[in-house]
């Protein structure tokens, strides 16, 4: 029996050193890991996919306390989450810039609550700070976390409207507080307008409205970047400074206008099915690039842009509309 109790205690020491080798071992290994739990979360945030970063950055946080650029990542995200208590316990652990820092302590005052709602009005003068204040990261941060945000049409179209006046008035610190930008969305038609802005430069809060036909003719636009998840079927981009097609994600489209622009290369559009398609005072020149886009009814050019008989050979069953 002596022997039997002696032989047990050595079994329970032998079992409890394993037991403790082995927790030593993965906590080891956990920590070497965390590293690229973190190089997934930076990947994660620069793609915008903001909850995955969240969770490899909890991850390496859990692995590795000690990494403070896994915690001041995590910072970002809460701040752009609109959680402040928590942004600021993390950005302080991750030793992060000063200046977002206390600008998360503020709007804690403010918001009390990590769960609580932010109102409308106080979201747009956190996002008109966070310019001012040049911290870009979050800016872009809340405005793409925003745009892909489950909420109400009517709240959308107030939280479009009051981040282009922003990003495009704020950020040049002027005041525009009562002036109004045209925009108008019907909601049965589910058609945004939009044009005649030419001090809209960016409207990047538009990714994700639900357009099916936009005009944004005559703003300042450069690319097609606002355009991104829209289900639109009717575009109408004239006038404005676009001059490439590549950042076009919308191949559901059946009419586009980009006549009065710079766009010369109409490759994209084969990814298309265009029934209509403008390209009347742009720079489109070559015959060659229409080729392909056998699914057009109707195309409309400017008078003297190619020669008709070479263009009808190309594109035999599309009615060709000539203007001045």
């Amino acid at each position: 029996a002596v022997n039997n109790l002696k032989l047990e205690k050595i079994n329970a020491l032998q079992l409890a050193e394993k037991l403790s080798l082995e927790k030593e071992f993965h906590v080891k290994m956990g920590k070497d890991a965390a590293p690229r739990f973190f190089n997934r979360a930076q990947i994660a945030f620069n793609s915008f996919n903001f909850d995955d970063a969240v969770n490899f950055s909890n991850s390496a946080v859990e692995l590795d306390p000690s990494m403070t650029e896994a915690w001041a990542l995590k910072g970002v995200l809460h701040f752009i989450y609109q959680e402040f208590n928590s942004a600021v316990e993390a950005l302080e652990k991750g030793q992060g810039e000063d200046g977002l820092i206390k600008l998360a302590k503020q709007y804690a005052e403010i918001k009390k609550d990590d769960s609580d709602d932010l109102p409308l009005e106080t979201f747009l003068d956190l996002f008109k700070t966070a310019i001012l204040s040049k911290q870009y990261i979050v800016v872009g941060g809340l405005l793409h976390y925003t745009a892909y945000s489950d909420m109400s049409i009517e709240k959308r179209i107030e939280v479009c409207k009051g981040i282009i006046k922003i990003h495009n008035h704020y950020a040049l610190r002027k005041e525009y507080k009562n002036s109004e930008i045209n925009f108008n969305f019907n909601q049965e038609t589910k058609r945004l307008d939009m044009s005649n802005n030419p001090g809209v430069n960016t409207a990047l809060i538009l990714q994700n409205f639900p357009a099916l036909t936009a005009d944004l003719s005559n703003t300042g636009i450069h690319d097609f970047i606002c355009f991104r998840a829209q289900p639109l079927k009717s575009l109408n981009v004239s006038g404005t400074k676009i001059i490439e097609l590549h950042t076009l994600e919308n191949y559901d489209l059946l009419n586009l206008n980009i006549s009065n622009t710079a766009i010369s290369n109409l490759t994209k559009l084969q990814l298309l099915s265009l029934r209509t398609l403008n390209i009347a005072h742009s720079s489109v020149r070559s015959v060659g690039v229409l080729k392909g886009l056998v699914s057009l009814e109707k195309l409309r050019i400017h008078k003297g842009q190619f020669n008709l008989v070479e263009l009808q050979k190309i594109l035999p069953n599309t009615e060709i509309i000539v203007v001045p």
